[in-house]
């Protein structure tokens, strides 16, 4: 049993990683919690009686104690899709060297391997050479939070009310499943990007800090103490900036939370 995180970064992440930044495993939901998110985890399942061959592509030297990706190739016909990388059956490997457990697509052309060197000399591993075994992959096996909208949810949600005929409507379904990360699933998940930053200049401003504007009424006031609090909880506000906020009533009967940002926009 396997358990992989649903990331596309080419990368393994080891314990020493997740305990210095506090991740906690729930494996009872299939779940890795963090700082930044929640991601999900995928149970797979594996035959390790029928597994494939993977040949290193070129022949390479892995330096002393270094790690990297190395190109492999199915030394055979290809006998499944997914499949769990491993060590190979035979003495194969030099000593020293390790193979990451990863799960594959072997329908590339060119099927990643992380090997390291964790010896003090240069080992070589020439072409051909079996480098890795690959089990099938059985199940994969998703839990769902129940508090989140399903994936058939999401869809129903998105194409309600659209005036699309059933060849786009399959279109539009196929599209969204495969994209469905990007959409929000509860009033929690905010979403966050690391690829880029967005820079406000203030030049040598202070930071303005505005009192807060009165409210109206006991009840408007409690539900701001828990606005701001759902906020602070989930790192939305952080900043030693401060602007007075407006509530507005929306159609449906909930709030909208506004904030007055005309003396910050004064000297941006």
């Amino acid at each position: 049993m396997a358990y992989v995180a649903d990331v596309t970064n080419p990368c393994s992440l080891g314990l020493d990683f997740l305990k210095s930044n506090n991740f906690k495993l729930d494996f009872e939901n299939s779940n890795m919690h963090s700082k930044f998110e929640d991601i999900t985890l995928f149970g797979l399942q594996t035959q390790f009686e029928s597994k494939q061959k993977i040949i290193a592509k070129t022949k390479f030297s892995l330096s002393p104690r270094t790690e990297c990706i190395i190109p492999g190739l199915v030394a055979e016909n290809r006998k499944f899709q997914f499949g769990l990388i491993d060590y190979p059956d035979s003495e194969n490997l030099k000593a020293g060297v390790l193979i990451a457990s990863l799960v594959v697509d072997l329908s590339n052309s060119v099927i990643p391997v992380r090997m390291a060197n964790i010896s003090d000399k240069t080992r070589t591993i020439q072409e051909e050479k079996v480098i890795a075994a690959c089990a099938p992959v059985t199940c994969v096996d998703q839990k769902c939070n129940s508090q989140d909208l399903s994936s058939e949810d999401l869809v129903k949600d998105l194409l309600q009310n659209t005036d699309l005929d059933e060849k786009q409507r399959c279109a539009a379904r196929g599209l969204i499943t495969k994209f469905q990360s990007l959409f929000s699933r509860t009033s929690e998940d905010f979403g966050r990007t690391r690829l880029t930053q967005h820079r406000i200049d203030t030049g040598e401003h202070p930071p303005i800090k505005q009192h807060p504007r009165r409210l109206p009424f006991a009840k408007q006031q409690e539900e701001v103490k828990k606005l701001i609090k759902d906020m602070k909880d989930n790192d939305v506000i952080t900043s030693p900036w401060a602007s007075p906020i407006i509530l507005i009533k929306k159609k449906d009967g909930s709030t909208r939370f506004c904030v007055d940002y005309r003396r910050l926009n004064d000297i941006t």
